[in-house]
């Protein structure tokens, strides 16, 4: 039998997060997503690939990019950012809006 206690309660909305204790605001800065990012780093890149099917009328290849960007003045950004890609190199914007 699972227990279906959750074991944290999360949001993106960061004014919800400051103001209730039982909620985390959820973020690449999260240690939970630090550790899951480390994870995915240290496996070798053709272990982490997988193929799916879906209602596309030809092959895809979508990619997850982590970019880390920083201003002269020292604000740092990260954002993942999917990219997906027809065999011709044309973009399928539809499968990146999904990703």
């Amino acid at each position: 039998m699972s227990d279906r206690t959750p074991r944290a309660k999360f949001t993106l909305n960061r004014d919800m997060a400051t103001s209730n204790e039982n909620i985390e605001l959820l973020g690449i800065d999260h240690p939970l997503i630090q550790e899951e990012l480390g994870r995915w780093r240290s496996l070798p890149p053709e272990d982490i690939g997988l193929a799916v099917s879906g209602d596309v009328d030809s092959l895809v290849l979508l990619t997850l990019w982590m970019v880390e960007t920083s201003t002269s003045s020292g604000e740092r950004r990260t954002i993942i950012q999917p990219i997906a890609v027809k065999q011709d190199g044309s973009r399928v914007p539809t499968i990146e809006r999904h990703a």
